[in-house]
């Protein structure tokens, strides 16, 4: 029972490190191609910081047995930055003021 739940562990980091791979890839050509408001030396950064994790768990395989752990230490801080630093760059402004149809004025 043990060895299975191991194995699965070490499957979910795997699986885990693919997709953080790709999916800040994703985010990182979006941001280029449609010129979002993201710190892109700070996602490049974490780009970088998921490949060297996903290399490094393909040579060591005990890191795989913690994919949780990769998410607070790694995902969580840098995730949270990313959206600190673009919110502001992106705030919300009020909708346009409506006025009343014409109708309404007259009637």
């Amino acid at each position: 029972m043990q060895r299975r739940l191991e194995e699965r562990r070490a499957d979910v980091g795997s699986w885990l490190n693919v997709t953080r791979v790709g999916a800040t890839t994703a985010w990182l050509l979006l941001a280029v191609a449609d010129d979002w408001s993201v710190s892109r030396g700070v996602l490049g950064a974490y780009l970088a910081l998921a490949g060297v994790l996903w290399a490094a768990a393909r040579r060591v395989p005990g890191l795989l047995r913690w994919p949780s752990l990769s998410v607070a230490l790694l995902d969580m801080p840098l995730i949270y930055f990313l959206q600190a630093q673009a919110i502001p760059a992106t705030a919300s402004r009020p909708p346009p003021r409506c006025s009343p149809p014409a109708d309404a004025l007259t009637g």
